[in-house]
């Protein structure tokens, strides 16, 4: 269910709102998925199966599409030019100043 409707309204999503806030409201989701488990289940032993577990399952499959979907929208912010380039330049110089401190490095030669 969530690849189909990833696979129809993935692009959508990401053209209205951007990878990034994608991204920020599926950490956000992940958070409200693993604390409806507890309620829930609590709501299940006082009241039995009834309509209200079925509407809090519910809602937390549609909170794990969003979920899911962010793992997308991290792919697309990552891989995009401007962020790849902040990336590596970052990565270079934390390697450059991790393992090269007060060292001649080979390539530089």
């Amino acid at each position: 269910m969530s690849g189909l409707l990833q696979v129809f309204f993935f692009a959508k999503i990401i053209r209205r709102f951007g990878p990034k806030r994608v991204i920020i409201t599926g950490a956000f989701s992940f958070a409200v998925i693993n604390a409806l488990f507890p309620v829930t289940h609590q709501l299940a032993l006082v009241r039995g199966v009834s309509t209200g577990v079925y509407a809090l399952l519910l809602f937390q499959m549609l909170l794990i599409i969003i979920f899911w979907c962010s793992f997308g929208a991290y792919l697309i912010f990552c891989f995009t030019p401007k962020t790849t380039e902040a990336i590596n330049h970052r990565f270079y110089f934390h390697f450059c100043d991790v393992f090269c401190a007060n060292q001649e490095v080979a390539w530089e030669r």
